[in-house]
């Protein structure tokens, strides 16, 4: 039975793709909101989750695999195969926005009282270099102006800075993953300028909001000073 609702699952995936993330989500936003009365902050299991789905694609699971793909109709190993790298991208510097002089656990509070802004379940575990060491971000939120179907979205990603004191602000402007799948881990129209303006923009009048030199030279300079 197990195997017939596998198989029939993988079919519809196959012949049906742009259908599924929608449904997840969705389907995800029904049960945070039944189990948690919201959309929950998963940033620490996806710290544990993501470097196992790493593992998965580097083939440190290649017989438990094949043991699923004797069973079931469709070429798990090739599905395998294209699935995207989560823990080992650097993030780039032209993403870098700024620092905000708050913790990033009341950072990520506030982005979670925020409207329109979700946790990313989806996205990948970046990191940048600090002293020579990967420091990996601490937190991922993605602004949606249409709600958590919009097509397009703006992505936060959080680091500690002087020993978690402040946090450090990276972003881009990108399609969603919940709406546009294939689109989204293909990098279509994604722009590091379009994310840093606009969260540049939006912490201007804050005043524990450092911009960085890119955050300055794509904003006017009297907005970012004066606010």
């Amino acid at each position: 039975m197990l195997e017939h609702l596998i198989d029939t699952a993988s079919r519809i995936a196959l012949s049906y793709p742009w259908l599924i993330a929608p449904a997840l989500a969705l389907l995800a936003l029904l049960v945070s909101h039944c189990l948690w009365g919201g959309w929950p902050d998963l940033w620490r299991s996806r710290r544990v989750v993501l470097p196992v789905v790493d593992r998965l694609a580097d083939g440190d699971y290649d017989d438990q695999v094949d043991v699923v793909d004797e069973h079931v109709g469709v070429d798990v190993d090739a599905l395998v195969a294209e699935l995207p790298e989560k823990t080992g991208l650097p993030l780039s510097t032209q993403t870098f926005v700024g620092t905000i002089d708050a913790p990033p656990a009341q950072v990520r509070a506030e982005f979670r009282s925020m409207e329109r802004w979700w946790p990313c379940w989806l996205a990948s575990i970046q990191y940048e270099i600090r002293d020579g060491e990967r420091v990996y971000e601490v937190g991922s939120y993605a602004f949606r102006s249409g709600g958590l179907l919009d097509p397009r979205q703006v992505h936060i990603r959080l680091t500690p800075r002087e020993g978690g004191e402040k946090t450090a602000f990276w972003s881009h402007e990108e399609f969603s993953p919940w709406r546009r799948p294939v689109a989204h881990y293909r990098g279509e129209t994604w722009s590091a300028a379009r994310g840093v303006r606009h969260m540049a923009s939006a912490f201007a009048s804050d005043d524990r909001f450092e911009p960085s030199n890119r955050a300055v030279d794509l904003v006017d300079r009297d907005e970012l000073t004066s606010a």
